[in-house]
């Protein structure tokens, strides 16, 4: 009853300050394949292609190595996406480290609970190749599993494809390690500041590029500086905001504003200005969570409209937050509050139903969050066997200031793309855990939409930055577009946008490439002579022939469309020039003719579209330059011309379709290059045209 009191009064406040109404939660309409075993899903990571893969849990004491993909519809709705199979990981995890890289690669390494006995193999997952490989082993100079523990270290992607960790029982003075994906090698991070431990501490990403970082005596902060490698000391924890509980303690996010909020296991809050340079910053509390909630391992996510969605529970115990767990949404922006203040939110699942019984009488621990490319945030319960998954909906419009910008789209020489702009890898690192489980999606998402709102998610990768607000710094990213935008004959018209945590940028137009449909035809090869083409059966497509020596006959490839027809046809061959072809009749079949001087005429091979017809045909043959073949007259029969000297004058051989009616024609001759045929007024008669270089212009030849 105390509650629902609550609700009401917060719903008036809503009423009274015009706040955003409560979010909305809507249930994913297809689950995955369900293991006999399956007891619910964990970390769940945004591949560069849109597609998010899921974590399938067990009821092994490690969770298990299983992964299905959650794909979105055509219309880029994960709520009616569909699941499909993936390959499990090479070892069993739970609780581990995870990035997605640059490269658009998949890294996991520890686990708080693994069947890999070393505790320190990590693994790579190519999403192209659907497979899982390891990584180099760590030298043991950097970290001993014999004497060490990486368990449930944090992590978070650097610059250049680097993966820091903080092993929970490092080894000497090597607080924490780097792994080079570029590389396939492992190097010293920085070592925490003398006589401070992280553990179970949340970290988060600041505008300058550092790391911040609570120490977990409550009483001191340092911040990790990847440009010199060094953890520095930073400004001391407020002692009335203390942040661990049981050794626990919430996320830790960047909000619009550019300051950080860390959530409590005490139920206190913190807000972290930051100096912008490796002076210590300024903490200041922040709102408590109403009704004595807490925040002990559990999740949180930054909502496209900027606001925050927490998982709470009313108490902390060593291993995360007690159940139930509530809902609640934080807005750093509040009119009557300078620190923002709490509302709480619905259930998933409908009011008082099983559905939502199964996700609220669970540890907020068993949470987790992903922010989605069209601006919702996708949520997780580890301990509900029936693989339910929601969607959290904003209720308000996706943050301007959090818009990525494109510059321009240019294409690279293996036809996939590179996209300049700034804000590419968004303005805070999307949805938080803290050590348990990572799921940064701080890098561009490139969508493509046609005109009747299908959508397709290209592949990026290769973005040049892992940093957060990085405001007017320009930025790039790689990408490759989906096979469906792959196939023939392309050239279609779409508009791109690309996404950072849940914000589309404005589209720009996108024009795919024209491709040929490519297929592999088998048919007659090799020739005595040479290899001609043309529409022999006047089908409208175009044919292959040639001559063969050893059968005296054409080797014929007629086009179905689809292939070739082979066959055999009988006619004539040997030639003292040229051997031409045209449709000498005009009935839209490819003829072959050739001049002979043993009978001074010329033999035809006119087609049937069967076989070929030979016949005899009087007419002028020789020339003092090339000879032509084009439709002279217009009346869709091949003519043959040519050049003499002599008569200073063109010999024209006119094709009646029985014979060839000689005529002499007087017209220019004479180039400084090729002398060349074609149609140059579209009365469809062939004209004659050379260039002159005497007189910088070409000479033409129009019939008529």
């Amino acid at each position: 009853m105390k509650r629902f009191l609550l609700i009401g009064f917060l719903f008036l406040i809503v009423l009274i300050e015009r706040r955003v109404v409560a979010q909305q939660w809507v249930p994913l309409k297809h689950k995955p394949t369900l293991p006999t075993d399956f007891v619910g899903i964990s970390t769940m990571l945004l591949l560069p292609d849109g597609a998010v893969m899921a974590q399938l849990c067990t009821s092994s004491v490690d969770c298990g190595n299983q992964w299905v993909k959650l794909t979105p519809d055509e219309k880029g709705s994960y709520v009616n996406g569909t699941w499909s199979s993936m390959a499990s990981m090479m070892y069993e995890r739970t609780a581990f480290s995870s990035a997605v890289l640059s490269d658009g690669r998949v890294f996991v390494v520890g686990g708080e609970y693994t069947n890999d006995k070393t505790g320190a193999q990590g693994e790579i997952y190519d999403p192209t190749a659907d497979k899982w490989t390891s990584v180099a082993a760590i030298p043991t100079t950097l970290f001993d599993p014999s004497t060490g523990n990486i368990l449930d270290a944090q992590s978070i992607l650097l610059d250049g494809d680097k993966v820091l960790i903080a092993p929970v029982g490092a080894t000497g003075t090597n607080s924490t390690i780097i792994y080079n994906a570029a590389s396939n090698t492992w190097s010293a991070g920085a070592s925490f500041v003398t006589g401070r431990n992280q553990d179970e501490a949340s970290w988060v990403k600041l505008p300058d590029n550092s790391i911040l970082s609570p120490d977990n005596d409550n009483l001191h902060s340092e911040r990790y500086l990847p440009a010199t490698n060094e953890w520095v000391d930073d400004a001391p924890i407020p002692s009335a905001s203390q942040l661990f509980k049981s050794y626990e303690m919430g996320a830790a996010l960047l909000l619009p504003n550019g300051k950080a909020f860390l959530l409590g296991g005490t139920g206190h809050t913190l807000l972290y200005t930051p100096s912008g340079n490796r002076n210590p910053g300024t903490w200041a509390a922040g709102p408590d969570l109403p009704d004595s909630q807490v925040a002990c391992d559990a999740p949180a996510a930054m909502m496209s409209d900027g606001t925050i969605v927490v998982a709470t529970g009313p108490g902390c115990a060593d291993g995360g937050s007690q159940q139930p767990t509530s809902f609640y949404r934080y807005d750093y922006a509040t009119p009557s509050s300078s620190n923002g203040s709490f509302t709480l939110v619905t259930n998933p699942g409908s009011p008082n139903s099983k559905a939502e019984a199964e996700q609220v009488e669970a540890s907020a621990s068993n949470f987790r969050f992903l922010d989605l490319p069209d601006g919702n945030v996708l949520s997780a319960q580890g301990s509900d066997n029936t693989g339910q998954l929601y969607i959290c909906k904003p209720a308000g419009s996706p943050l301007v200031a959090g818009k990525p910008n494109i510059s321009n789209v240019t294409e690279n020489a293996d036809w996939s793309y590179h996209l300049k702009g700034t804000g590419l890898t968004g303005i805070s690192q999307g949805a938080v855990y803290g050590d348990d489980a990572q799921m940064d999606t701080n890098y561009p998402i490139v969508r493509l939409t046609d005109s009747s709102g299908n959508v397709h998610f290209a592949r990026s990768f290769n973005w040049s930055s892992a940093a957060v607000m990085s405001g007017s710094t320009l930025e790039s990213v790689e990408f490759a577009l989906p096979n469906d935008l792959l196939e023939p004959p392309g050239n279609r018209n779409l508009s791109l946008a690309v996404i950072a945590n849940g914000i589309g940028s404005n589209t720009v137009p996108f024009v795919t490439p024209f491709f040929f449909d490519t297929a592999s035809w088998a048919g007659a090869s090799g020739s005595d002579g040479p290899i001609f083409t043309g529409d022999l059966n006047g089908d409208g497509k175009t044919d292959v022939f040639m001559w063969d020596n050893v059968t005296h006959s054409w080797a014929v490839n007629l086009s179905t469309g689809k292939g070739f027809k082979q066959e055999v046809w009988t006619g004539a061959w040997g030639s003292d020039g040229p051997i031409f072809t045209g449709d000498l009749n005009g009935d839209g079949k490819t003829d072959v003719f050739m001049w002979r001087g043993s009978t001074h005429s010329w033999t035809i091979n006119l087609s049937t579209g069967k076989g070929f017809t030979q016949q005899e045909w009087t007419g002028a043959f020789g020339s003092d330059g090339p000879i032509f073949t084009g439709d002279l007259n217009g009346d869709k029969k091949t003519d043959v011309f040519m050049w003499r000297n002599a008569s200073n004058s063109w010999t024209v051989n006119l094709s009646t379709g029985k014979g060839f009616t000689q005529e002499e024609w007087k017209g220019m001759w004479g180039s400084d290059g090729p002398i060349f045929t074609g149609d140059l007024n579209g009365d469809h008669k062939t004209d004659v045209f050379m260039w002159r270089e005497a007189n910088k212009s070409w000479s033409i030849n129009l019939v008529p």
